[in-house]
Order: C-alpha cells, then structure tokens, then sequence
C-alpha cells in the first residue's frame, strides 16, 4: 500500500513538471516568423530592414550553414496598450563568401543581385 501511495505521488510530480515544462516552452516560442520588408549587399553583408510597432519585441537571428546563411524575424506583442507607431530596424548579417540567404522555411531572401536573389 505505501508503494502504490508513493508512486501516485510520484507521477503527480512528474505530471505537474511536464505541465509546466510545457507551458514555458509555448510561452517563450516566439511566434510565427515575419519576413523582412527588403534586402539590400553592402559589401559581404546582407543589410536585411523590417517593421514593427510599439510595444513589440522583435527577435533576428541568423545560422551559418553549408550552403548559406539561415536568417529568421520574429516579433511578439507586449501585454498593455500601445500607440500605433510604425518603427523600422536593420538586420546585419556577415554572408563571409556564402552565397545563399534563406529563410528557415527555405524559401530565399531577395537581396537584388546577389546569387540568393
């Protein structure tokens, strides 16, 4: 009897950590990923801009690859109000000889002349 109690105690442990585990992990996705308003070279680096409003976080990142660079722009609202500010930012990212620029979903990110594009 004090096996089968211990045991129902521990699978409520258990239960109660996986719950919370994954209520973290849905809290902190990011969301779904944006695409960036434009691209432009600058040199070896791809000058990726996008926008967002007020009260928004904006998350880009970037993953160099065999055959190119992974770019990704995630924006997540805040909680409250916010004005209806339209923001602009830039996203450098260093192509070091690559030649594509994609975007996780593999689709290509248009750069103009640049061999992505």
């Amino acid at each position: 009897m004090a096996g089968r109690r211990k045991a129902l105690v521990w699978s409520g442990v258990l239960l109660i950590a996986v719950v919370g585990n994954g209520i973290g992990w849905y809290r902190s996705w990011p969301g779904d990923e944006h695409r960036f308003t434009s691209c432009r070279m600058d040199g070896d680096d791809a000058v990726l801009a996008f926008e967002y409003g007020d009260n928004q976080e904006v998350t880009a990142t970037s993953d160099s690859t065999d055959d190119g660079v992974v770019v990704s722009l995630h924006i997540r609202n805040g909680h409250g109000g916010a004005d209806d500010i339209g923001l602009t930012g830039e996203f450098r990212v260093s192509m070091f000889g690559a030649t594509e620029l994609r975007y996780s979903s593999g689709d290509r990110v248009d750069c103009g002349n640049d061999a992505s594009g």
